[in-house]
Order: structure tokens, then C-alpha cells, then sequence
């Protein structure tokens, strides 16, 4: 059943290719698990529908380039528009390359000289978990002509994502959340399933992610950027932005609140750098505060009375406790996990260990380790070169094509929200570790918002399209 199923979706992929990013993104990063249900089993580890979907969209859109060469099939693009093109490729090539070779030679270097299938199983899931997902950037840029439908699209889900977690959560309906959010787990997170099932009998109220988490943080930065900034259906929106804003409250994790609260002001300061915020409508920005306020005033005192009380406590648990210590022994998680993670690399500075998880002799605690930091887990894979070149690349990436000369205003409103997204992933999201976006489904969205940024930065000075059939 899951191969046909994953064999179906694939050949829609194959023979749609312009549905290729959506399809991946209702079945990574949206609710129910799907990708659950198209797991097959190898003999070391196993394939995933993530990896099948990229490889399938990125075959076809091959094959396509291919046609279009042998066809001597030309399009009509003017001399301004193909020199940024050029200046785009250029900037992308020589910041994701390096990384990503990088990363693949540590990787196959660590699968060949390690011990055991553990280490191998991990490594070659890091590689697909981590390097293909950049394929995507490509995908993207052959599909330019229709980024319009694809953003549209992306969007779309993600909106609806949000909508459907608000409304679980809301209602608090848990007959449904093992099934929205946990889906059908693999024998290695069956335990970790089962203690989640346990706290819906007695949690008074449950904390749960849905998979497109981190696309639900990053339209919501790109919608306060676009209503910030002062173009056209601006109450829209808002609308849509406190969405994903409550959608992300409502999950009551501080790094994710934290994280937009100050994308939203990246986004400010880009808009005052560039001259498209008008500081006499400062009102703007406290309209949304008073918003945002009040939307979470009536949810905590009609839906949810303890709302507030909970966000509270876990204020008062990262001043207080030991949850901000993320680099100390006094955190039993994520502080030995860490703590561990940095002894491994200091022994493998320069090639790290090819797995993104530590080896048994390094752990601090009995269980495997579950929350290492985004960059150390860099770390442990490439050691520190690949720390250095990742942010190398957000670096590049960032400078030479999201921040464009002052007085190209034309060019600084299709980008700017990307723009801000993007800082924020680089200042905040993967320091304070609030899931990271150097693998899996965070990365994913990293790589779309990356390739949106790449293809509307050009000039749009062509209608041709790609054979789509």
C-alpha cells in the first residue's frame, strides 16, 4: 500500500511538474502526518516521500531542459533581465556548493569508516534529510515563469494549515490529535508516541506542532512585511498574518513567539531602511498590537481561560529555571545533549563525525539525545568548516541578492518580505534553536523562501514558460 501510494503521488509529480513544490509541501509540512503513510523500508534505514518527491520534480524538469536544448528553443529575455539572472546564479552556486560538498564528502566519510549500522542509518538520513532538499532552489528557478501559482499555492496550504491546528487546539478535540499531529510513527518513536498518548488522559492542556510549523512562522512574517510596507490588500494581510501568529501561540513555545515577534520587527527596520515605511501611519503597528491583544484577550477568556496563565508559566520557567541554560549541565535535555555534541566536534574539529547525532561514549544521559542545537548538529556532521560555510551562505545569500541598492524600490517590494524572513532564520531561528531550518521540514521551507527570493529578484520581462505537460 505505501509503495503504490508514493508511486502514485510521484508519477502526478512527474507528470505535473508545476504541482511538484505544493505536493511536497501537503505531504511534509502540513497535518496528518502523510508522509507517514509512504515510508518504505530498506535495508539500511529507509526511503521517504521527501526525497522521492525532489528526485522525481527535478528528473522531470531535467528531461525538460534537455527537450528545450535539443529543440533549440530559446527564450525571449531582454539583456538587463539575463544579466541578473546571471548575477543570481552566481551568487547561489558559490554559496550553496561549497556547503553542500562539504557536508557530502563528511557524511560518506563517516558511513565508510564507522561501526556498526546505527551510524551509517543516521548518516545517510542526514544526507537525504539535509542535502537534497537544496535541489529545490533549482526546481524553483526552472519553474520561474509560474512562481506566481507555485508561492500561491505554498501559501495557500500553509494558510489553511494554521486555520485547521487553530481550530483542533481551540476545541481542544483530542480524539483527533494523535492522528493530525503524530500520524503513523516508525517503530524507533513508538515509545515516544505512546508518552504522548498517555498526556492527553491527564494534561490540562496539550502542546503540539504541526508539521508545517516553520512555514506557518515564516508567512507570518511575510504577510506583516507585505502590510507593512504598504501595498495593496493591506487589511488582508493582516489577516493572514495573525493566523499564523496564533497559530503559533496557541502552541505555547516560546522560541517560535520569540522568533516572530522579531521577524516582525526585521521587518520594520528593513521597510525604515528602504524608505517604504512611512513612520507618519506609525498607527500601523500599534493597530496590530492592539489586535493581537485583543484576539488573544477573547480566546484566553471564552475558549481558553487558562491560555494566559500557561504562557505565564513558561515565561516564568525561562527566567527562572534552567530552560534558558541550553548550554549547561543543569538542563537534563537539551543542556547535555548540547554539552555532549560539543565534546564530539572538539575531538573532530575539522571532518566532524558524519552523523548528526553524537556517539554513545560522548552522552551525558541514559536515553539517545533529542534536542541538539541546529548549528551544532552542523557541527557533528562537517565540524566546524561546516558551520562556517552554512553561515557563509545565509551570509551571501542575504547581501548580494536580499539587499539590493537603495532607490530600486521596484525590486526592494517583491523582496523584501523574503528578505526579512531570511534574516530572521539567520539571527534567530537557528541561534536559539527554535527547531532549526538545517534539515528536514525546516529546511525545506528555508529552501523555498531561497528560491522564491531567486527567482523575484530579476526583472520580469517575459511572459515564456516551460512546457508544464
Amino acid at each position: 500500500m505505501k509503495i503504490t501510494l508514493l508511486f502514485i503521488v510521484c508519477l502526478v509529480v512527474f507528470v505535473r511538474p508545476v504541482w511538484g513544490i505544493p505536493i511536497l509541501i501537503i505531504v511534509t509540512s502540513t497535518l496528518f502526518q502523510l508522509s507517514h503513510y509512504m515510508v518504505i523500508p530498506l535495508p539500511v534505514g529507509y526511503l521517504e516521500a521527501t526525497e522521492s518527491i525532489i528526485v522525481v520534480l527535478c528528473l522531470r524538469l531535467f528531461f525538460d531542459r534537455k527537450l528545450q536544448r535539443n529543440s533549440n528553443l530559446m527564450l525571449q529575455t531582454c539583456t538587463n533581465t539575463l544579466e541578473q539572472e546571471m548575477m543570481v546564479k552566481r551568487v547561489l552556486l558559490s554559496a550553496i556548493i561549497p556547503y553542500v560538498v562539504w557536508q557530502s564528502i563528511t557524511i560518506f566519510i563517516g558511513v565508510v569508516s564507522s561501526e556498526g549500522t546505527e551510524h551509517v542509518r543516521y548518516g545517510i538520513r542526514y544526507f537525504l534529510n539535509s542535502i537534497t532538499p537544496w535541489l529545490l532552489i533549482w526546481a524553483i528557478w526552472q519553474l520561474r515563469y509560474y512562481k506566481d501559482k507555485i508561492l500561491y499555492y505554498i501559501a495557500l496550504i500553509t494558510i489553511v494549515t494554521a486555520i485547521v491546528h487553530i481550530v483542533i487546539q481551540a476545541t481542544d478535540y483530542r480524539a483527533i490529535m494523535p492522528l493530525a499531529y503524530w500520524g503513523n510513527p516508525s517503530a524507533e518513536y513508538l515509545h515516544q508516541y505512546e508518552n504522548r498518548l498517555s498526556k492527553l488522559i491527564y494534561d490540562v492542556y496539550m502542546r503540539v506542532l504541526p508539521q508545517g510549523t516553520i512555514l506557518i512562522l515564516f508567512f507570518s512574517v511575510y504577510y506583516f512585511s507585505k502590510y507593512i510596507i504598504g501595498i495593496y490588500r493591506q487589511k488582508l494581510f493582516i489577516i493572514l498574518s495573525i493566523i499564523c501568529f496564533m497559530a503559533l501561540a496557541i502552541t505555547l513555545t516560546r522560541s517560535l513567539l520569540f522568533s516572530v515577534l522579531w521577524g516582525f520587527l526585521i521587518a520594520v527596520i528593513l521597510a525604515a531602511y528602504y524608505r517604504l515605511y512611512d513612520f507618519t501611519r506609525i498607527f500601523r503597528v500599534f493597530n496590530i498590537l492592539m489586535l493581537l491583544f485583543f484576539v488573544i484577550g477573547i480566546y484566553s477568556a471564552t475558549i481558553n481561560p487558562s491560555f494566559l496563565n500557561l504562557w505565564q508559566e513558561r515565561v516564568d520557567t525561562l527566567i527562572t529555571g534552567v530552560d534558558a541554560k541550553v548550554f549547561s549541565p543543569e538542563n537534563p535535555s537539551r543542556g547535555l545533549d548540547n554539552l555532549a555534541s560539543i565534546d564530539a566536534i572538539k575531538d573532530s574539529p575539522f571532518l566532524g563525525t558524519g552523523s548528526p547525532r553524537h556517539q554513545h561514549q560522548y552522552s551525558y544521559r541514559l536515553g539517545p539525545p533529542t534536542d541538539i542545537h541546529p548549528l551544532l548538529q552542523i557541527g557533528l556532521v562537517g565540524g566546524i568548516p561546516a558551520i562556517l560555510l552554512f553561515l557563509r551562505l545565509l551570509y551571501l545569500i542575504i547581501r548580494k541578492i536580499g539587499l539590493p541598492a537603495l532607490g530600486d524600490s521596484e525590486r526592494i517590494i517583491r523582496i523584501l518580505p523574503f528578505t526579512a524572513i531570511l534574516i530572521m532564520t539567520a539571527l534567530i531561528v537557528n541561534t536559539i534553536g527554535a527547531g532549526g531550518t538545517t534539515s528536514g521540514n525546516g529546511l525545506i521551507a528555508m529552501t523555498l523562501i531561497i528560491g522564491m527570493l531567486a527567482v523575484y529578484y530579476p526583472s520580469d520581462a517575459t511572459d515564456a514558460k516551460i512546457n508544464e505537460e
